[in-house]
């Protein structure tokens, strides 16, 4: 027997090892896209990175060896199947055609159900995984194609021999080198939508979301047409994986997603989870309830206070200025705002020393407003009247603990008043500010504070 040639025993012809006669073309045409990008570079296309290629080739070359032990079992099954069934499809010049288009369908469906079901996606992911598209990545082969052979199981049923069979799967094979490249363009028209083309196999082979999983024929592109997976190239195309794997190390690229599903598979919460690991598509996951996020009301404590923000709301209740009040009767309306209308509002546990915090209702203008009951050195400092319109309320610069605080009409009116312990304690601030018009008492760095009319915090523990 010949080389590259096999004997299936007799009455079967010797059938050219395709894949073996092809080696001298696939060598020659990658040598001649290396130079074609040398001498017209193509900024846009993915071209040619050395290590890349290496692994392809090296993918390749290692296919070689696992398809011949995997090809043992393989061939021992058709074999026997081969010899189960009673029909015979003769070997001769109108049918073998008629393999080539039988064995082409039944592709379409391998290559398919390789792209849809997680296990078998294991396998072929392989030759999806370089992120260049040329003549090498045509040779980027999985080692574990073992998954491939039930698919064929009905033509070795139909009766077409083993033999046969290894013929049409390496003529496809062989067909598919040449679609590897972006070096083509477009083929004329009625060749793009009979045959498979490299225009249709840039798609097939790009991570984009409208090409994923399109374009699966193998020879001929009217399967897709037929069965609504086929797409026309519209843009360029990004190669590669959607997780690349950024890895050039051969058993990895051969392994890593059945690493990836052994993984999937001790995480999982159920058995029914395990099977949708192994069986379901590329990247299924089963849905997780979210806890519900807090409301109020539902018992949820809010997250502490950083050091930063506590340091940050010191400093700021200590930087004071001099501000003026020209409309008293804001300053009435705005010790109205507590509660929205609610009569009174009354926190003790704001004034770090025990003393209540109380804001009733708001005070008219012309009324007085106590300040300085239940203080912490129990000192009563009263403001009998409100500051008439267009006096200034001036409160003491930079007022810190144990400092005076001025209260009265004019510019630093009044007289000098201690109140409260600690950084700004007891401290009466009036004056514009963003929080014009607002009142506040609670817990935290402002604790126990009412701002009153256009921004005018009285401190803590100071009923008004």
């Amino acid at each position: 027997m010949g080389a590259g040639r096999r004997s299936y025993g007799a009455g079967m012809p010797n059938l050219p090892d395709v894949v073996l006669w092809s080696i001298p073309a696939f060598v020659l045409l990658t040598v001649v896209e290396m130079v074609s990008y040398r001498l017209h570079p193509d900024e846009e296309a993915a071209g040619y990175e050395a290590k890349d290629a290496a692994t392809s080739i090296g993918m390749g070359l290692g296919s070689l060896v696992f398809d011949f032990l995997w090809k043992i079992p393989i061939v021992a099954v058709y074999t026997a199947l081969y010899e189960l069934t009673p029909l015979r499809v003769p070997v001769l010049w109108w049918t073998v055609p008629l393999m080539l288009l039988a064995q082409d369908f039944f592709y379409y469906w391998s290559h398919r159900g390789h792209h849809v079901v997680r296990i078998l996606w294991a396998c072929h992911v392989v030759h999806h995984s370089s992120r260049k598209f040329n003549f090498t990545t045509a040779l980027r082969q999985p080692w574990t194609s073992l998954t491939v052979w039930p698919f064929y199981v009905p033509l070795i049923a139909a009766g077409v021999h083993p033999a046969a069979l290894a013929f049409c799967s390496s003529a496809n094979l062989v067909y598919q080198f040449w679609i590897h490249t972006e070096r083509i363009d477009r083929m004329p028209r009625w060749f793009e939508f009979v045959f498979n083309t490299p225009s249709h196999h840039r798609v097939h082979h790009a991570s984009q979301g409208g090409y994923l999983d399109r374009n699966f024929g193998g020879i001929l592109i009217v399967w897709d047409r037929l069965f609504g997976s086929f797409v026309a190239e519209t843009e360029r195309p990004r190669y590669g994986l959607t997780k690349n794997i950024d890895t050039y190390n051969l058993l990895k690229v051969a392994t890593h997603e059945y690493v990836a599903i052994a993984k999937d598979l001790r995480a999982a919460r159920s058995w029914s989870e395990r099977a949708g690991r192994v069986f379901r598509g590329p990247g299924w996951g089963p849905a997780r309830a979210q806890a519900p996020a807090p409301t109020a009301g539902s018992g949820t404590a809010a997250p502490p206070a950083t050091a930063a923000a506590t340091a940050t709301a010191t400093a700021t209740a200590t930087a004071t200025a001099t501000i003026t009040v020209t409309d008293p009767a804001t300053v009435t309306a705005a010790a109205k705002a507590p509660a929205a209308g609610s009569a009174e509002t009354q926190d003790t546990a704001s004034s770090p020393v025990g003393e209540s915090a109380r804001v009733g209702k708001g005070a008219s203008v012309g009324e007085s407003a106590r300040v300085g009951e239940s203080t912490s050195v129990g000192e009563s400092t009263q403001a009998d009247k409100s500051a008439p319109a267009g006096e200034s309320a001036r409160v003491g610069k930079s007022a810190a603990a144990g400092e005076s605080a001025r209260v009265g009409k004019g510019p630093d009116a009044g007289q000098s008043t201690r109140v409260g312990k600690g950084p700004d304690a007891g401290s009466t601030r009036v004056g514009k500010g963003a929080d014009a018009g607002s009142t506040r008492v609670g817990k935290g760095a402002d604790a126990g504070s009412t701002r009153v009319g256009n921004g005018t915090d009285v401190g803590k523990s100071a009923p008004a």
